[in-house]
């Protein structure tokens, strides 16, 4: 392939990925809007198009050559099978928090300023407190064993993060690679330890 075929290729490739980017973003939005309206059938159809489109992204975003090595394209955090819950409205919020994270991480590798920053972070701490009540609402109510320690770990991250926001915004401390690890660790070990054991009461109540 020479150099044009190639760059013609690598152009078409990213114009695809900006494409199914833009609809992952959509779909996760729609959604939330459906679930929210009590819309449970189509939020359900709209979920799996967005599991779709995850999908899309992960396969454009494997093909070699398309990115370079340290491009801001690179999913910092990807979502995959083994995260769901098996409930498709806490699903959908988990992957909408992926995205966040993703945004927030694309932003600092792109070197956008401390004020973009803080936006996007704020989007995060935000959207983690509404999945947070959401979440508690599958589990309060029941007999759920471990809801007071899931409760303390939302409460825990909430302050955590709550914090570095606090943090940031009164310029005490820069957003960097640590925050974005912890973040993202949080949120898998949650999701696979703590989210998981409530999957596994739901299914069995």
């Amino acid at each position: 392939m020479d150099a044009n075929t190639k760059a013609n290729s690598n152009k078409a490739g990213m114009e695809k990925l900006d494409a199914a980017h833009k609809a992952l973003h959509a779909h996760a939005k729609k959604v939330l809007q459906l679930f929210s309206q009590e819309k449970i059938l189509e939020a359900e159809a709209e979920f799996t198009q967005l599991s779709e489109v995850s999908d899309t992204v992960r396969t454009l975003l494997s093909q070699p050559g398309l990115l370079p090595t340290n491009s801001a394209y690179h999913s910092f955090f990807e979502w995959s099978k083994d995260l769901e819950v098996g409930d498709a409205r806490i699903d959908a919020q988990h992957q909408k928090l992926v995205l966040l994270v993703n945004e927030l991480n694309r932003s600092l590798v792109q070197g956008q300023a401390q004020e973009q920053l803080q936006e996007t972070l704020a989007a995060l701490v935000d959207y983690t407190q509404t999945h947070f009540r959401d979440e508690e609402k599958l589990y309060l109510a029941t007999a759920y064993p471990l809801k007071q320690e899931h409760l303390a770990q939302h409460h825990a991250l909430e302050a955590t993060v709550t914090k570095l926001q606090a943090e940031v915004t009164a310029g005490k401390t820069l957003l960097g690679a640590d925050a974005m690890a912890f973040l993202k660790n949080w949120l898998v070990d949650h999701i696979k330890g703590t989210d998981q054991k409530l999957k596994e009461y739901l299914c069995s109540a």
